[in-house]
């Protein structure tokens, strides 16, 4: 079993960091349109960017989640505010939150545990911004990338519903990373959805739908294989080419 800490290093979340937190600067003032929180958990906060926004905008009762591979003095947010957790055994907060933030977290839960893990969710909060991976998205340890209707599913067994109020908002802004344009949605604890008139007066449910930009990163993947494959010479060729830079870049 391939350590996390080897796969979640500095490198992966400066690579990430910068990409996060546009996106969140670019979203939280959409969200807040729809609710105004006072106390918000992430759920796979990572270096807690999604978290550090938040913050900027005044709410100080925060909490961040994650794995205890997560360095310390790597956060944007008060270590004191971090709990290092095992997702896989399911999780509980210390109160009820405002709102439950997991963005692209659930991809990398196992599948058996993908159930506890939504319930735990569910229990963090009565409103949750969630967004997971959809299949052939593709990303570090992703071993559970599902349609957004298969996560729907789970939320609607622990009484929540659906609604995709999101999209159609942040679609169209490159700022956004794609991933999030495509995937996010909330989702409300049914029995309290009057609270939140702004999102559930909206039709409930979500619809499984791939971002063009995601496509054509796909298509444009797949055309560069069908030119290295089209003959037995090309593929050896290729091959050659990209031991030829990894030895080099060994060497120096």
């Amino acid at each position: 079993m391939i350590k996390q800490s080897s796969l979640y290093d500095t490198a992966y979340y400066n690579d990430i960091k910068e990409g996060s937190l546009e996106s969140a600067r670019q979203l939280v003032p959409v969200i807040m349109q729809f609710i105004q929180p006072t106390s918000v958990v992430d759920i796979g906060c990572g270096i807690g960017t999604w978290l550090s926004v938040f913050e900027q905008i005044g709410i100080k009762d925060i909490a961040g989640m994650d794995g205890a591979h997560v360095k310390q003095e790597i956060l944007l947010i008060d270590k004191k505010k971090f709990i290092a957790v095992d997702f896989s055994k399911g999780f509980a907060t210390s109160k009820k939150y405002d709102l439950a933030v997991c963005l692209e977290v659930a991809e990398h839960i196992q599948p058996e545990y993908a159930t506890n893990f939504i319930s735990s969710l569910c229990e963090a909060a009565d409103l949750v911004l969630f967004s997971a991976a959809l299949p052939g998205q593709g990303g570090t340890q992703h071993v559970n990338e599902q349609y957004p209707s298969y996560w729907a599913a789970l939320f609607q067994k622990n009484g929540f519903v659906a609604y995709d109020v999101l999209r159609k908002i942040i679609w169209n802004n490159k700022k956004v990373d794609t991933c999030y344009r495509q995937n996010i949605f909330f989702a409300v604890k049914e029995k309290e959805a009057e609270k939140y008139p702004a999102i559930s007066s909206v039709q409930k449910g979500i619809w499984d739908i791939v971002h063009p930009e995601h496509f054509q990163r796909k298509e444009e993947i797949l055309v560069s294989y069908q030119r290295v494959l089209r003959t037995p010479f090309h593929t050896v060729w290729h091959f050659i080419k990209k031991t030829g830079k990894f030895l080099f870049r060994k060497k120096s």
